[in-house]
């Protein structure tokens, strides 16, 4: 008998959940499925078995939204042919799941969970302290997309920062506590040189607390970088200390939704120091002085 099931929506209220955890219909059921949204999980749910999640060896698109979890279940502690099950994986959302505090535990098991991933989206993840451990790798990683998470007081280490040969994109937006994007990693280099090679898009919006990019020395490349906002960020003082390289970088937008708000002076760094000085600020409302 054969099966074609590829997308599958389960929430923590719904009865179906149960009888799938508890093996009450055959795994075969799944054998072809690519898609899993679970949703509404709350403390007092049946939890996720991943041992059910494990067996999706085509899964390629995982969503976790509305629920109550400390940690995603068991997603980096799994070996063997189970850890393998994951390594199709290529897009996983995280939305509003406000107790997890880290996606990733500290596990060597990591690695082929996330080598297909392609696009890793966390949003309204008030409780999140951590994106990943500090030698994770995003080699294939195309869109990062971290917003409103108000813990968070970096994206990434420097390491990590230098894995992502494929990022195309990165949004950052409402993380109140971020201060800075790329951490330095000990045993770094403060000279060492970190290149976006296929970066073509950087926002970076309603930082409050964002004081450059990065505060370390680094050499940072950004070869394809094309377009770039920098809104609602008062305290942005310059882009990094370090050299910098933006070959195709012709403004910087200051308002995301307004296409006549481009500054350009010359390179980022001065770009971004203008921005800072023009910023006026009243009564704790941040506005462009346009004077």
């Amino acid at each position: 008998m054969m099966f074609n099931l590829e997308e599958l929506s389960l929430g923590g209220k719904n009865t179906t959940a149960s009888i799938i955890w508890h093996r009450q219909l055959p795994i075969e059921l799944y054998s072809s499925l690519k898609v899993l949204k679970l949703h509404h999980f709350g403390v007092k749910s049946d939890p996720i078995s991943f041992d059910f999640v494990s067996r999706l060896r085509n899964l390629e698109t995982l969503s976790v939204t509305h629920s109550s979890f400390k940690k995603l279940p068991s997603i980096g502690e799994v070996g063997g042919e189970e850890g393998r099950a994951l390594a199709r994986l290529k897009n996983l959302t995280i939305h509003a799941v406000h107790d997890i505090k880290h996606i990733w535990k500290q596990d060597h098991l990591l690695a082929p969970i996330l080598h297909n991933l392609k696009t890793l989206k966390v949003e309204d993840c008030h409780s999140l302290v951590s994106l990943a451990p500090s030698y994770v790798c995003f080699e294939n990683l195309t869109t990062l997309d971290i917003q409103s998470c108000l813990g968070l007081l970096n994206l990434f280490t420097s390491s990590t920062a230098k894995s992502l040969v494929q990022l195309v994109k990165l949004t950052i937006a409402h993380c109140k506590k971020v201060t800075v994007v790329v951490a330095r990693q000990g045993g770094d280099e403060a000279d060492d040189e970190i290149i976006f090679s296929k970066l073509e898009y950087l926002e970076l919006l309603d930082l409050q607390n964002l004081t450059s990019f990065c505060f370390e020395n680094y050499a940072f490349r950004f070869p394809s970088l094309k377009e770039m906002v920098v809104e609602e960020c008062p305290n942005m003082r310059i882009f990094s200390p370090g050299v910098l390289s933006t070959p195709k970088l012709q403004g910087v937008h200051w308002k995301k939704y307004s296409k006549n708000t481009v500054h350009w002076h010359g390179n980022l760094d001065i770009t971004i120091q203008h921005l800072y000085t023009e910023m006026v600020c009243i009564n704790n409302s941040c506005i462009m002085s346009m004077s």
